[in-house]
This record gives C-alpha cells, structure tokens and sequence, in this order.
C-alpha cells in the first residue's frame, strides 16, 4: 500500500471527524478571559526600569561614535571592550 493510498482511505474517517468537530464547537470548559485581567495585572507594568551600570553607560556611548558606523556588531564590541579595559587600568 502506498503512502498515497493510504491517505486516500483515511480520508473519509478525517472528514468524518472533522464533520463530527464543528457540529460539537461548544467546548466542555468555557474561556473566561475577563476574570484573568482581574486577577492579575501586567507584569511590565510592575516592573521598574533598573539603571544603566558604568559599563552599559560606556558601551551605549561608544557605539553611538561614528568610528564604528561601519563595523560588524561582534567586531564592534570587541573594540569597545578593549577600549573599556584600557580606560579601567589608567
């Protein structure tokens, strides 16, 4: 038996279902979407935005530069974290 053949026979059992599926659309379980909101608010709303470390501060700052307008990104921050080192050990 083919593979073709085989879903030419199960055709009428998958329509069968399919049939049976959209007769019975009332789900057992209603969706209660509105309570949700209820319950529980936004967690983006909690949350408070952390400020920027010294590094995080150097880097945003850096790469705002023009001399790096034109660098690949991974190559671009292998520069600026040679720079960042060399600022910390003066």
């Amino acid at each position: 038996m083919s593979y073709s053949h085989r879903i030419q026979r199960y055709k009428a059992v998958y329509q069968k279902y399919m049939k049976k599926q959209s007769q019975n659309s009332r789900s057992p379980h209603p969706v209660r979407k509105s309570s949700r909101k209820e319950r529980s608010p936004s967690r983006k709303k909690e949350k408070d935005k952390k400020s920027l470390n010294s590094y995080q501060r150097f880097v945003k700052h850096e790469s705002q530069k023009e001399k790096y307008s034109g660098m690949p990104t991974k190559e671009r921050m292998m520069v600026i974290a040679k720079e960042w080192r060399r600022k910390n050990k003066s």
